[in-house]
């Protein structure tokens, strides 16, 4: 078990610095983290376009609708990539929108269960302000997408930053239990 601290508070160290940094650097231009997700869905979407064009032309034995469709996806995937990449708005309107509808369907299916089961439980009342509550902040995201991505991403900074430091001191104490053992 110590050999396997030995060889793994590096890494662990490692993470924990490049989180930090990550964090710190997204809390405070979150606009550079919004941009570097943009750029990296464009990516994304290309790369599983072509992926998808090769299978359609590549496949053995498929048929001439599995290949239509696949060549479709792929024609769309890398389309959708290169508007991501030309337009990196485009994209991260994308992201607020998706963002907004999760809220409103979280928001109605959250009331819907509490209706389902106010009969059975006490308390429902709760399930009913969670679901108002994220139909709200789908109505926030729909009218302020910009402020709802630079928010998450400066709450995602904050996570980076407390787990990068969590991780930082849990690879000083493991490198240190190493040190006394003389692993």
């Amino acid at each position: 078990m110590l050999h396997f601290a030995a060889r793994t508070w590096p890494w662990i160290l490692a993470r924990g610095i490049v989180a930090v940094l990550a964090g710190l650097i997204t809390i405070v231009q979150p606009g550079i983290a919004l941009a570097t997700l943009a750029i990296l869905i464009g990516i994304w979407l290309i790369a599983d376009g072509v992926g998808l064009l090769i299978n359609a032309f590549t496949i053995p034995l498929a048929g001439g609708g599995t290949r239509a469709l696949l060549a479709v996806f792929g024609i769309v995937s890398v389309v959708a990539g290169g508007i991501a990449l030309a337009n990196m708005n485009a994209a991260l309107s994308a992201i607020a929108v998706i963002l907004a509808v999760w809220f409103f369907a979280s928001g109605i299916a959250q009331i819907a269960t509490a209706i389902r089961i106010r009969k059975a439980v006490t308390g429902e009342w709760m399930l009913i302000v969670v679901g108002v509550l994220g139909i709200l902040c789908g109505v926030l995201t729909m009218f302020a997408p910009g402020a709802t991505l630079a928010t998450a991403a400066i709450m995602f900074g904050a996570f980076a930053l407390v787990y990068g430091i969590a991780a930082i001191v849990a690879a000083l104490r493991i490198r240190g239990l190493v040190k006394r053992s003389g692993a």
